[in-house]
Formats: C-alpha cells, sequence, structure tokens
C-alpha cells in the first residue's frame, strides 16, 4: 500500500541482485531505486536517445513548416508525425522488453494498474503490508495473478479509512484478518530482527503469546556496539522516563475555523494533542543520547500525535538537520509478523 515499504524490498532485491523493476511516479519513489525504474533502465539501455533524437528532428520539421505553404509544408507535417509516433514505439519497445526481463515487478497496489503491464497476469503477487490495504486496494494487485501471498500484522495500525462510521465498518477490516479468523493456511514469523529482547518482550506477551523470539544479531544489541559512551544513568536497552507528577497539561489545537491559532490561518492546523512540557523533556533526552556519541542518524523520536511530533521538531532543528528523524507511530510503522499463502 506504501511508497515506503515498496522501496524497503526493491533496496533488498537489488543488493540480493534480483532483476527488478520500480513502477511508479519518480517524485515518490525512493533515490536509491531510481535506477530500477522504468524511466532509469529505458535511459541506460539507450533508448531515450533514440527518441529524443528523432523528437528533435520533429520539432526542427515543425519548426521550417510554419512558414511554408502548400504539399512542401503538408510533407513536412507528415514527416514530423512520423518521427514522434517512432519516438513513442520506440520508448513503448523498449518498455515491454524491460518488463518482459524483469523477475520482479515492484508497485504499490495502486501502481499495479499500470498501463505498462496491459492484461499481464503473474504467477504470484506479494503483498507486504497488507494488513494496512482495505479491499478495493487489495484487489487491484489480486486480479493480476494466479497466486497470492499476503504479508502483513494484524495486532499493528490498520487501513486509514475516512468518511464515517459506515465506511470505516465496511473498510476496516482487511482480506488479511478475516483469513486469519476463518482458519486460512498461515504461519508466524516469530524471529524478529529489529529490537533487543528486552524491548521485545513487553509486545511479545501482551500481542504475541510470548512466541516471538530475537535472532541473534540483535538480541543482546546496545548502543555500545555503535561505538556509544555508556551513560551509568541509563545502563538498560529500555528506560522509562516518568513524568507523572508534573503538573505537563495535555492540549489540543483545535480551533474555530474562523480564527487563527498563534496569529496563523488556523485551517494549516490539524486538531491534534500535544504536551509541550512532555516535548522539551523527549528534546533533552535526544541530547543526552547524541552527547554520548550517537549518530543523529541512528536517533528516532516517534510521537503518538502529529502535534506532539512537531513540538520536538522546533526544538532540536539543529540535530534533525544533521539526521535525527522525528516522525508520528503511524509514520513509522513496524511490519511482517505473519504472512498467509
Amino acid at each position: 500500500p506504501s511508497n515506503t515499504a515498496v522501496d524497503n524490498l526493491g533496496i533488498r532485491l537489488a543488493e540480493a541482485g534480483v532483476k527488478a523493476i520500480r513502477l511508479g511516479h519518480p517524485a515518490r519513489v525512493s533515490p536509491a531505486l531510481v535506477s530500477i525504474t522504468i524511466d532509469g533502465q529505458i535511459a541506460r539501455d539507450g533508448a531515450n536517445d533514440l527518441a529524443r533524437e528523432w523528437r528533435d528532428r520533429a520539432r526542427a520539421m515543425r519548426k521550417s513548416a510554419a512558414g511554408k505553404h502548400g504539399p512542401e509544408a503538408k510533407e513536412l507535417w507528415r514527416e514530423a508525425r512520423a518521427l514522434d509516433r517512432d519516438a513513442a514505439r520506440e520508448i513503448a519497445n523498449a518498455e515491454r522488453l524491460i518488463v518482459d526481463r524483469a523477475e520482479v515487478i515492484l508497485a504499490t497496489c495502486v501502481g499495479c494498474d499500470h498501463p505498462i503491464l496491459g492484461d499481464r497476469v503473474f504467477d504470484c503477487a506479494v503483498v507486504d503490508e497488507a494488513t494496512q490495504a482495505s479491499d478495493p486496494l487489495l484487489l487491484i494487485p489480486l486480479a493480476r495473478a494466479k497466486v497470492a501471498v499476503l504479508a502483513g500484522d494484524p495486532h499493528q495500525l490498520g487501513p486509514v479509512v475516512t468518511g464515517g462510521p459506515q465506511l470505516e465498518a465496511a473498510l476496516g477490516t482487511t482480506v488479511f484478518e478475516r483469513l486469519i479468523e476463518s482458519g486460512a493456511p498461515s504461519v508466524m514469523l516469530e524471529q524478529q530482527h529489529r529490537m533487543h529482547e528486552q524491548i521485545m518482550t513487553f509486545p511479545s506477551r501482551s500481542m504475541y503469546a510470548a512466541r516471538l523470539v530475537a535472532a541473534p544479531q540483535v538480541a543482546a544489541h546496545t548502543l555500545a556496539d555503535l561505538g556509544v559512551t555508556e551513560d551509568p544513568l541509563r545502563p538498560r536497552p529500555v528506560w522509562i522516563v516518568d513524568t507523572a507528577g508534573k503538573d505537563w497539561l495535555e492540549e489540543r489545537t483545535d480551533f474555530d475555523p474562523g480564527g487563527s491559532l498563534n496569529n496563523q490561518p488556523a485551517y494549516s492546523f490539524d486538531p491534534s494533542t500535544f504536551n509541550s512540557g512532555n516535548a522539551e523533556r523527549v528534546a533533552a533526552e535526544a541530547r543526552r543520547l547524541l552527547s554520548r556519541g550517537l549518530a543523529p542518524t541512528d536517533l528516532a523520536i516517534i510521537a503518538a500525535y502529529s502535534a506532539q511530533a512537531r513540538r520536538p521538531r522546533d526544538m532540536v532543528r539543529e540535530e534533525r538537520a544533521a539526521g535525527v528523524e522525528i516522525v508520528t507511530v503511524d509514520g513509522g510503522r513496524m511490519t511482517l509478523n505473519y504472512t498467509v499463502p
């Protein structure tokens, strides 16, 4: 469903030497995958150069014909149109060849309706983050395959559905969830490769019947493995800072449609919850980590609400410029605990 998930898969497939094509608008594709987009591969094959040459010639002919009349002008216009058709045909042929030689086509669910695929049906469609794909989205890739494999986690965030209770009731659950509930063949991927086993313990017990196992590479991984100086006041992989009793009150960015907020138009703000005191505390903790030698690109701050994410963004501007990432929970989604064949 998301471009980020497609890009993550694409980067790993490219590293494994798999011949893949990334479909989608270049502006939404990771810079790391530009070389495997249709445009990137056409440019590498040289088809663009030939098509550009023909179009340049066609443009010159039209310019020449603009000052002429009679049969000569008509002939120039005819040749220009023929060159344009040849250029388009050259690009279309190059696109077909690229698709034919690919082992994997990468696209979002919506991107599976790309015109370049025509009526092509694939041996298998693998849908990552399938628990974030509402039924109408999922039907697009499913219609293109003889077999489908759905990968996702029904215990994590589901599809984003707006439009009122009726629509949410109809599209709020996914095919993946209904297949799991009906007893369809499935397997749980029990080994996780993301977190220290102490961080893993709570989600494992609360959502996965204590079945999760940490991969050896991450089971005891700590900041010391990154060369970060130890902090005697933060000795464990998980550290909970209790802010109860600080009198830090939650606020909302609610607004009167005709009013304003902080002297800015009200319509520029979404109603959301934030806590300024808590944000300041988080920013201080981030600076504490960075002072120990943690690289900014290795630090992420995750907030529950968009308004709360905006607070530390303003407080750690320099650190963000150096690579610190600040996202909301749904902006940093974790996936892949189940697969359903």
